[in-house]
């Protein structure tokens, strides 16, 4: 793999790349999840890329590390308004918790149906609270997803790089 480039017409992350992390993402119906934004975190790295046309994708990696690895519902690379489509597939999904040593292939994920949840932050008189920060976070096979977002002036949290209400979810939230 070449770091930046492509593989597969995926495209791949940049970091100080000794090992791989493979996959394939599909919607519930079989689809392709394509151009969504992949993510793998772990203490001191974070690495990023966008599924292709079939969903599959390639992360490049620190070697003999466990990341994270999950996708957030976006194909826009810049941060704009409605950058999370309201359209039944969750925002956030954990794909898994996977250690590099050899490199690592998550496999063929078929991401559920969602439904949205509105959260509204009030404050102790029940009064609603702009600007809070609010984190989500979407948990599966070891892996935690993170998603972040900030009440507007009514106190409902909107997904930041959006300017729509609620997030779409699978499972039970907590």
């Amino acid at each position: 793999m070449i770091p930046g480039g492509a593989v597969g017409g995926a495209e791949t992350s940049t970091t100080d790349a000794a090992s791989s992390v493979t996959g394939e993402v599909t919607y519930a119906d079989g689809s392709a999840a394509s151009g969504w934004k992949v993510l793998a975190g772990t203490d001191g790295d974070f690495v990023t890329t966008r599924t292709n046309a079939s969903g599959a994708f390639a992360l490049n990696t620190s070697e003999d590390a466990v990341y994270d690895v999950w996708y957030h519902n976006t194909t826009r690379r810049s941060v704009r308004r409605n950058n999370f489509p309201r359209d039944g597939r969750p925002d956030v999904f954990a794909l898994g918790e996977v250690n590099t040593s050899a490199g690592e292939d998550v496999g063929a994920i078929q991401v559920p149906n969602a439904s949205l949840l509105h959260v509204q932050v009030l404050d102790e008189s029940g009064t609603p609270v702009s600007n809070a920060h609010v984190r989500f976070y979407h948990v599966r096979n070891g892996a935690r997803a993170p998603i972040e977002a900030s009440t507007d002036g009514d106190g409902y949290a909107v997904l930041d790089a959006n300017d729509v209400r609620g997030i779409e979810l699978t499972s039970s939230p907590r």
